[in-house]
């Protein structure tokens, strides 16, 4: 028996575009890691980064951090509960992946790689676990779970910004000297 109207999932078929943006970011990422040229890009991507106050990238970056993103799930909660929910079931699977591929791949930090005059790090140093960056698929998961959760028409209208504020709080972990472009 099918669902009632009001309880139909937003779009059940989603565009295939929607798979565009991760299938770029993964084969950037590969090109870049296969190419040799993470450390390279790092140091030209903090360079651009220096150009816009430190206050916006540790602004980003405290967006996309797990109490800032309950703190944004928690206000959805009046507006969009779908949203709200969509977020925090995201949370578990992500944060296996996530935290197990960390301490799997044990990857270094800039901070422990290049020396201090080439990198300038915003807030607190860290030291170990640089991939994956938690930070960045949170940003992306609360993306994909609010472009998921609207009805076609704001889909639309608002996917170009919300993909482009993942990618600006993914380049904010760059920016404030966290993580490698990879």
């Amino acid at each position: 028996m099918p669902l009632p109207a009001a309880q139909q999932p937003p779009h059940p078929n989603l565009p295939p575009t929607v798979l565009w943006v991760p299938g770029v970011l993964a084969i950037g990422t590969i090109a870049v890691f296969a190419s040799g040229a993470n450390t390279a890009l790092f140091v030209a991507l903090q360079g651009l980064t220096g150009h816009l106050p430190d206050s916006l990238w540790a602004f980003l970056t405290d967006q996309a951090g797990v109490l800032s993103v309950a703190a944004w799930a928690t206000l959805a909660l009046w507006a969009k509960p779908a949203v709200a929910a969509a977020i925090l079931l995201s949370w578990p699977a992500g944060l296996l992946v996530v935290r197990g591929l960390k301490h799997l791949l044990a990857e270094a930090r800039p901070a422990q790689v290049l020396p201090p005059e080439s990198l300038h790090v915003i807030g607190r140093e860290l030291s170990s676990l640089s991939f994956p960056s938690g930070h960045t698929a949170t940003a992306f998961a609360v993306a994909a779970a609010v472009l998921y959760c609207l009805d076609t028409r704001v889909r639309r209208r608002l996917y170009a910004p919300v993909l482009v504020l993942a990618m600006l709080m993914a380049l904010s972990r760059i920016g404030v000297g966290a993580h490698w472009p990879v």
